[in-house]
């Protein structure tokens, strides 16, 4: 029994780039300071790219929460929720305190801002030490 495929793409998809790229086009055309609501991005598409399929928002729901929960896990803030379905949520307090900046310690510089005698200085302290824990007490 021979099976046969058909081999050829659906035809409302063949004329129009992945969803990734008309996602990526809608947000840098619709140019909002605080960014695209999904309604917003769904509309444009819409517009702009005819003959979608009956489920295009969901399958647009789908690929935009995909990429945040992508973008999410590589910048490692911890969400809840299921990708899959489009049900995203963020814990405030977790992003405020990934958005506070970074404390440095003192003691993280590079040790090339000494000098040779400062450096030499401090070998000899360390070594002197390490001669009194081990009971090596003599003065040379």
């Amino acid at each position: 029994m021979v099976l046969m495929m058909n081999p050829q793409p659906t035809t409302y998809m063949l004329g129009h780039p992945s969803y990734e790229e008309m996602i990526k086009h809608a947000i840098s055309s619709l140019r909002s300071r605080n960014g695209s609501s999904c309604i917003a991005i769904a509309k444009f598409i819409d517009m702009n790219y005819g003959d979608l399929p009956n489920n295009f928002r969901k399958t647009l729901l789908r690929q935009t929460s995909r990429a945040v929960a992508a973008l999410l896990r590589r910048l490692a803030i911890p969400y809840i929720g299921n990708e899959s379905f489009g049900k995203i949520r963020i814990n405030g307090v977790v992003v405020k305190k990934w958005l506070q900046p970074k404390l440095t310690s003192p003691f993280s510089g590079e040790l090339s801002n000494m000098n040779s005698s400062q450096s030499r200085l401090g070998r000899n302290i360390s070594l002197q030490h390490r001669n009194i824990r081990i009971g090596n007490l003599s003065l040379e």
